[in-house]
């Protein structure tokens, strides 16, 4: 990484002290050599930066090239949400790596952790394990409905599962739009039909069944009792659209967050997502200002709020 970051980057792990430790600690590993044999040492960094934040209340980027292994850093933050008796929301680009998700748990020790599978077709979001078998199966409509009425009722997943898994598109579609005010509080409308519109759809109607479960499950029981949230593939749902919009509602009332994603920062329409829980929130600058700015900003601009952001 570049000298500035790494520089302010020491002073973060600092504040942690013994980083392996930690991680033995919050990740429920036997030793220092047993966590050793999961993780690689960038791994292992930057999983407790996240954990440090999380445990603060605030969000963190994992922005590691591709081939670091941002898959494995994402189970070994299930784990540590389970661990802490929490219910993590995993969303990830598409189904097919499901399975992927399952082998990192696997190879960080934890392939035991049961996923409630939020997908449409089973073909694509069935976990095979190593040899081919399924592990795990796609709930059938009515399981589904039964684990959707169960977290809007009690704000957490029935103890048959851990984790959800799930992918942006179970909740690109809905009934509802969703606003920010200027306290940062959330509105939540009727979506506006076009004027020759026939209604919702049936897509419509069951993305904001899967909305609303999903951002009761993010903000718990009550304030400061939510879940974690796990943005795999983070970029994808930037943007001032239905979906990025919702999902910046979620983020804002999860109990923590980590976006891993090699290009976080793509577009400037991506940012206002991460504006929420972190440091970028500081500024007080408004959505729509803060696409213009880092769009008239550039590169330049990019490079200070990296470094702000590591710091």
């Amino acid at each position: 990484m570049p000298a500035a970051q790494a520089e302010v980057l020491q002073r973060s792990l600092g504040e942690i002290g013994d980083v392996d430790k930690f991680i033995v600690d919050e990740l429920g590993y036997s030793s220092k050599e047993e966590l050793y044999s999961f993780l690689a040492a960038e791994q292992i960094d930057s999983v407790a930066l996240a954990i440090h934040q999380m445990n603060k209340g605030n969000a963190f980027i994992i922005g590691d090239m591709t081939g670091v292994g941002k898959g494995r850093q994402g189970a070994a933050l299930i784990r540590y949400g389970v661990r802490q008796g929490k219910c993590p929301i995993y969303f990830t680009q598409k189904p097919t790596l499901f399975t992927d998700n399952y082998r990192d748990l696997a190879d960080i020790g934890s392939s035991e952790l049961r996923p409630f599978i939020i997908a449409s077709n089973p073909k694509d979001a069935n976990i095979v394990d190593a040899n081919g078998n399924v592990v795990h199966k796609l709930p059938s409509k009515k399981e589904q409905e039964r684990v959707f009425n169960y977290i809007m009722q009690n704000g957490k997943l029935p103890e048959e599962y851990d984790y959800v898994l799930t992918t942006y598109d179970q909740i690109k579609n809905g009934t509802a739009d969703y606003t920010q005010n200027e306290d940062g509080t959330w509105n939540t409308e009727a979506r506006k039909l076009p004027k020759k519109s026939k209604g919702y759809t049936t897509a419509d109607y069951n993305g904001q069944m899967r909305r609303d479960a999903l951002a009761r499950l993010a903000m718990g029981i009550s304030p400061g009792k939510g879940n974690i949230a796990i943005l795999d593939e983070s970029h994808t749902v930037g943007g001032d659209s239905g979906c990025g919009r919702y999902m910046q509602m979620l983020t804002s009332g999860a109990y923590g967050v980590t976006f891993l994603s090699a290009t976080f920062a793509k577009r400037a329409d991506n940012m206002p997502i991460y504006a929420q829980r972190t440091a970028i929130s500081e500024a007080g600058v408004k959505a729509n200002e803060l696409i213009e700015a880092i769009a008239k900003g550039g590169v330049t601009l990019q490079e200070i709020m990296s470094k702000q952001l590591v710091e």
